[in-house]
């Protein structure tokens, strides 16, 4: 059922608050800990979602990003507000809905892009697409790309319902929904890291970001495991890949030298050198995907 309301309004905020939205189900699903918990203040609280610069550049785009599928597909989209017409309690902006299509437009920046490009889609991405097609009663949708910089501009992708996921989401939205009903935030295992709201908001994208990556190295090893059978392995050149089987010689084992007992090979270290790794908590839901 859609809902007149002009969207971005403060009308359109306030219906928000009052419905589980396709957003509120990536956090949910997707989340950590502190979103969820941060998803139930602003939800009660009414406090405004801390928009990071990345954030305010995909809302920026979609405008150019309807023209541009206008110009090329011939579809003229608007945003509606819908809610579902079995479920009172959950509902979602919809980019556009065309010729029987429901359609969910992402303004990405350009490493993300290419990663979707690649077939990797984030985890939040899916979650809000299936909360989509559960309150349009859909059984598919259109997911759509668009960076201006990449040479894949556009990227389209068809996304099946999933029922046994749609399932397990409407538990878990259910559950926070009853929480906002009775006024009792989640039971969540959280650590109170002393980080301002703007570092933490970009951490979570740079986490989600990590985890998409993650998923495409998996992709990646896949294909190269099937290339070297295909291969008979052996070495092979085309157009578009070189594939070279390279024998390396292995490490020298220095303590399996009997000169160097008892030897402090610590004087012969060379300066010690500064660098970051950047890696995800493994409790609950602070994998941030």
């Amino acid at each position: 059922m859609q809902i007149d309301i002009e969207i971005g309004s403060e009308a359109w905020k306030e219906a928000r608050r009052k419905y589980i939205t396709a957003t509120d189900a990536a956090i949910i699903m997707e989340g950590s800990d502190k979103e969820i918990l941060n998803l139930y203040h602003r939800k009660t609280d009414g406090k405004e979602l801390f928009v990071t610069s990345a954030m305010q550049r995909g809302t920026d785009l979609e405008p150019e990003a309807r023209a541009y599928i206008k110009m090329r597909l011939g579809l003229d989209l608007e945003p509606e507000f819908h809610v579902s017409d079995k479920i009172p309690w959950i509902a979602a902006n919809f980019d556009g809905i065309c010729c029987n299509n429901l359609i969910e437009i992402k303004c990405p920046g350009l490493k993300a892009h290419d990663l979707v490009v690649r077939g990797s889609m984030p985890p939040k991405h899916y979650a809000q697409c299936q909360h989509q097609m559960l309150v349009a009663d859909f059984k598919d949708m259109i997911y759509y790309s668009y960076n201006p910089d990449h040479e894949t501009v556009l990227f389209e992708k068809i996304i099946t319902r999933d029922n046994q996921f749609i399932d397990k989401m409407y538990l878990a939205e259910e559950v926070f929904y009853q929480h906002l009903q009775h006024r009792v935030p989640p039971e969540c295992a959280i650590v109170d890291y002393d980080v301002s709201e703007e570092l933490e908001a970009e951490a979570i994208l740079l986490a989600q970001e990590l985890r998409q990556l993650e998923d495409l190295k998996i992709m990646i090893e896949e294909h190269k495991e099937l290339i070297k059978e295909l291969s008979q392995q052996n070495s092979f050149s085309t157009y578009c890949l070189k594939a070279e089987k390279i024998t390396k010689q292995g490490s020298i084992q220095y303590k399996k030298i009997p000169e160097l007992q008892g030897l402090d090979l610590e004087t012969y270290r060379s300066e010690p050198t500064e660098f970051w790794r950047f890696s995800m908590p493994q409790n609950g839901h602070s994998d941030m995907s």
